[in-house]
């Protein structure tokens, strides 16, 4: 036979027996169809998480910004302009048109902090106060001020020229230059010659700002757009070593390594498909061996030889899922043309949804696919008691999944970022897991078959039958039972897996947000929050203060110089930490707040009275100083008052309270040298009072109680009697000269703070400097991980509030103030517009709600959680399928012994009674493999892939997730197959006896 004959037969083979090889096609279609369908995703993921995250950008991390400076006295050349303008226009569409903003000035070069002349080109400023300019003539120049002073109304001279401002603007937060280059006095002014012979003579800046247009930049070629933008860049200050360049290189990196990485994560749901669908050809397969054996007899008997014989069942097996692949391949190339011409995605877009490697795994799929089905169909060679091809292959998956898990490690963003890494080989863990348990399966269950029916063999008659059905064809039940657990294993390890990703959402918002939302704010160059009692107009919650501060840990014996971040909770909110898991320590958050709260110390002080209008004392000192009297608020806020200075004769020192620092604690007496770099070395001091309601004084406080602390501990203070002075008795205190010269109340400190530490702090005695101080910690417990410390996870120390914030300002009162405020109850409404108005400070705002809303809503991760739940219901579909078919393939397969027990006077309920009960025997077997494997492919997806949903390092870690509704519908759908197959047996047609014997 030849094989023009042979591929004539192969084709009358098919057309004759259609069922089959239309099954062969499908599944190959599917597979191909899934890998199509995921890589396709993946590259609409990848551009729509591109434009809307350059999008969420702020202007200044989207902007190509380029810095150039000229001065008239170093030269003539004002050409680097025109050299920053031609390298922006070289990037041609990926950028916006350029706004360029000139800065002239200092005009008094002597004066770093004077007048500056402001042009703006390619923007407009808002007009805040005021009226537009007219213009700007020779003679006189009206302008807009963009500082404080001068303000409206106010003129001044620049040389023959009148500058009169008319009005306030600002530049837009994107094009304004750095503070480096705009400070002091500036006024906003048209660019013009008037202006040009105005600053002729003065230095300039010139800024040209480019936002990056985020439609114009596709996803698939953010690399090599980053290297454009960076090759230009460079180019650019090579060209003017004096520019400074810079650009959105680094978020164009970062958001290529998270779409590849969402692209590789993908692979997981894929190759698990994948490998469902080449399982269910094999067990197709196995359905198909009697026919394969008769036809294989047939084609000998007509002088067919062998190699022939296979042959022709490559073509016949080759043409079905050859057919697949061509289709497959089209249908993916014009879906995904399709796909960029409906969303205007660039001309790259369907080279990276089809790439080489996905094309490649189509191809290997259909081979996959002949070489499966022709080696399955063919009739099992008695093996018995020898390692054949198959278990040799379950044995290196099982020998791979255990080198992974217990050498490798788990798998992090930054192994699935690399380029050159290829697939990594966690990626095929589940795949792995679904051969070596598949392989086990079918080995085992025989000999379980065997051993139930010799159990059986005096019970009831259906119950024996049944089993007896088994033994006699193990091949297929194992192969059908086989197939149905790999099928609903992989179907519950899709929805589990799923869930997974979800519930890591929702636990990692917890965890980045630590209570239902937090603030912080700026006061000038430190992050406080205080006073705390502005927070009244928000909520009845009181606000439960929070100091996150960093510090520089010198372990004895061990000295690292690391960066730790210090975290102050009050010890009774620890308790109520969000996000908290057990996992992270083995000590309960309770616990751990009471044992940070042993010992406790407070800052305490003398308060004042509510009505309390101002303070007096009298006071000396042997040289000039100034003295500053410090309050502590209820709202944990500290306030300075001048109280003047004092020198060598007695001074009666006087100040007012006022409104806001009524009611305080009296907190410090600061005495400062007559230079602001110099400490006091000493005062004398009177009692404090304080003048209450109807000018009547009381005493506050005589000081007596009070200590001068220092790090040394060689500052003194004594009660002290003075005999010619203007107050008979007081305190004489004598400062260390060095820092800062002060008195305050006296209370507790303990030797060192309880602390709950990170991994990678110590236990025991631990040294910090935290703002220049130093504390002593005591690690008494420690935890893997903080709720809302993310940036250095495992440096970390945690303590009490109210301890830290006494040890701290009891060094020098004033020195630290609550950073942020947590808040565990609903937002209010219009929370971040009334947090940016006064009386608050451009305040940062983290909510739990809208981090779990970002999460919920970020695109790559719909795209995993999608796919994973279409895996889900093919994988149950093809598990309720392939059990169908194997209960048809048995009611063909046994027609001649039904028709014998019925003819030895078994009736036909107890024999449709016994189909009944081997379905449901291996379907037992089949659900209890399918949840064993399911939950053990989740539980080693989550803990080898660590990768959150939205493709970045999980925090927490991810935890695995089982669900038991899942677990409830795949029986349900076992459960209804097994009835639809033998309610289909029973009713069927119903031969005689004699013809169903004589057919076989």
């Amino acid at each position: 036979m030849r094989d023009a004959p042979l591929l004539r037969l192969a084709l009358r083979r098919l057309r004759s027996h259609p069922v089959e090889p239309l099954l062969l096609c499908a599944a190959v279609l599917g597979g191909c169809a899934l890998v199509s369908a995921v890589s396709l995703i993946g590259a609409v993921g990848r551009e729509q998480a591109t434009h809307a995250t350059l999008s969420a950008l702020p202007d200044a991390r989207r902007d190509v910004r380029a810095q150039v400076r000229y001065e008239p006295a170093i030269s003539s050349d004002a050409g680097g302009e025109a050299v920053a303008a031609a390298a922006i226009d070289r990037l041609g569409e990926l950028v916006q048109r350029p706004a360029r903003v000139r800065v002239w000035g200092p005009l008094a070069p002597e004066d770093e902090l004077g007048t500056r002349l402001v042009s703006l080109t390619g923007a407009r400023a808002p007009l805040l106060a005021g009226r537009a300019p007219a213009g700007c003539a020779r003679r006189r120049c009206e302008v807009l001020s963009l500082s404080p002073r001068p303000a409206p109304g106010q003129s001044f001279k620049v040389g023959a020229t009148k500058l009169q401002v008319v009005g306030r603007t600002r530049l837009p937060e994107g094009v304004r230059p750095s503070a480096t280059v705009l400070h002091g006095r500036a006024v906003l002014v048209s660019d013009g010659p008037a202006v040009a012979r105005m600053v002729s003579q003065s230095r300039r800046f010139s800024v040209f700002t480019a936002p990056l247009r985020p439609g114009r930049v596709e996803g698939a070629q953010l690399g090599a757009i980053a290297d454009r933008l960076e090759r230009h860049l460079r180019r650019l200050h090579q060209e003017d070593l004096t520019s400074i360049v810079s650009g959105p290189v680094a978020e164009l990196r970062q958001i290529d390594r998270r779409t590849s990485i969402a692209q590789r994560r993908l692979l997981v749901i894929g190759i698990e498909g994948a490998a469902l669908l080449i399982a269910f050809v094999a067990f197709l397969a196995t359905t198909r061996r009697g026919e394969v054996a008769l036809g294989n007899a047939q084609l000998a008997y007509l002088g067919a030889s062998a190699p022939q014989r296979l042959r022709l069942r490559v073509l016949e097996t080759a043409l079905p899922t050859g057919l697949a692949v061509a289709v497959a391949l089209a249908g993916a190339v014009v879906l995904a043309e399709a796909v960029r011409t409906a969303e205007g995605f660039g001309a790259s877009f369907v080279a990276s949804a089809l790439p080489l490697s996905t094309i490649a795994v189509l191809c290997g799929l259909a081979l996959a696919g002949t070489f499966v089905a022709v080696g399955w169909g063919r009739a099992p060679r008695a093996a018995r008691g020898r390692v054949g091809p198959l278990e040799a292959g379950a044995l290196v998956a099982l020998a791979v999944i255990l080198w992974q898990a217990s050498t490798t490690g788990g798998l992090d963003p930054a192994v699935l970022a690399r380029r050159d890494a290829g697939v990594p080989v966690v990626l095929f863990v589940p795949v792995l897991a679904v051969v070596a348990g598949g392989v086990l399966l079918l080995r085992l269950l025989p000999l379980g078959f065997r051993a139930l029916e010799r159990l059986a063999r005096h019970g009831p008659l259906s119950f024996r039958l049944a089993l007896l059905g088994v033994v006699r064809r193990p091949a297929l039940a194992a192969g059908a039972t086989t197939f149905l657990a790999v099928a609903l294993g992989s179907a519950l390890f899709s929805l589990n897996y799923r869930t997974t990703l979800v519930d890591q959402g929702q636990a990692e918002a917890a965890f980045r947000a630590g209570a239902a939302w937090r603030t912080s704010e700026r006061a000038g160059s430190a992050t406080s929050v205080a006073p705390l009692t502005r927070y009244r107009s928000l909520t009845r919650e009181p606000p439960t203060p929070v100091i996150r501060t960093a510090a520089k840990m010198d372990v004895v014996d061990d000295p690292i110089d690391a960066d730790v971040e210090v975290l102050g909770i009050p010890h009774d909110r620890i308790g109520a930490l969000s996000g908290w898991r057990p996992s992270f320590s083995r000590t309960t958050p309770a616990r751990i707040g009471r044992a940070l709260a042993k010992p406790r110390a407070r800052f305490r002080g003398p308060r004042l009275a509510a009505g309390a209008t101002a303070i007096r004392m009298w006071a000396r000192a042997p040289f000039q100083s100034a003295v500053t009297v410090r309050l502590l608020t209820d709202g944990q806020q500290f306030g300075a008052l001048p109280a003047g200075g004092i020198g060598p004769a007695w001074r009666h020192l006087q100040v007012a309270i006022p409104r806001g620092l009524r009611d305080a604690t009296l907190a410090s007496i600061v005495v400062g040298g007559s230079s602001t770099s110099s400490a006091a070395t000493g005062a004398d001091f009177g009692s404090v009072q304080q003048r209450l309601a109807g000018g009547r004084w009381v005493t506050v406080s005589d000081l007596g109680d009070w200590e001068a602390p220092d790090p040394w501990g060689e500052s003194v203070l004594v009660p002290a009697g003075f005999r010619h002075g203007p107050v008979a008795r007081g305190i004489r205190v004598t400062f260390v000269p060095i820092g800062v010269s002060l008195i305050r109340p006296s209370f507790d400190l303990p030797r060192a703070l309880p602390a709950l530490g990170g991994p990678d702090i110590p236990r025991g005695r631990v040294d910090v400097k935290i703002a220049g101080v130093e504390v002593a910690l005591d690690v008494v417990a420690r935890s893997r991980l903080l709720p809302t410390v993310t940036e250095q996870p495992r440096r970390f120390v945690l303590v009490d509030y109210d301890t830290l914030f006494a040890y701290l300002n009891g060094t020098q009162p004033g020195l630290i103030e609550p950073s942020e405020a947590w808040f565990s109850s609903r937002p209010p409404p219009g929370l971040g517009a009334r947090l940016r108005r006064a009386p608050f400070r451009s305040a940062a705002v983290v909510r739990q709600d809208e981090v779990e809303r970002t999460a919920r809503n970020d695109r790559l991760a719909l795209d995993a959680q999608a796919l994973l739940l279409a895996l889900a219901v093919v994988a149950a579909l093809l598990g309720v399928g392939g059990l169908l078919i194997a209960a048809g393939a048995m009611v063909r397969d046994e027609a001649q012994e039904q028709a014998e027990y019925e003819a030895m006077g078994v009736d036909r309920n107890a024999v449709v009674l016994a189909l009944r009960l081997r379905l449901a025997i291996m379907a037992a077997l089949g659900v209890a493999g399918a949840v064993a494997g399911g939950v053990a492919g989740a539980a080693m997806t989550a803990s080898l892939v660590a990768v959150s949903g939205a493709a970045r390092v999980p925090l927490p870690p991810i935890e695995a997730r089982v669900t038991l509704w899942s677990c409830a519908l795949l029986l349900a759908a076992v459960a209804g197959a097994v009835a639809l197959a033998t309610a289909r047996a029973a009713r069927g047609p119903r031969p005689s006896i004699a013809t169903r014997l004589r057919g076989t």
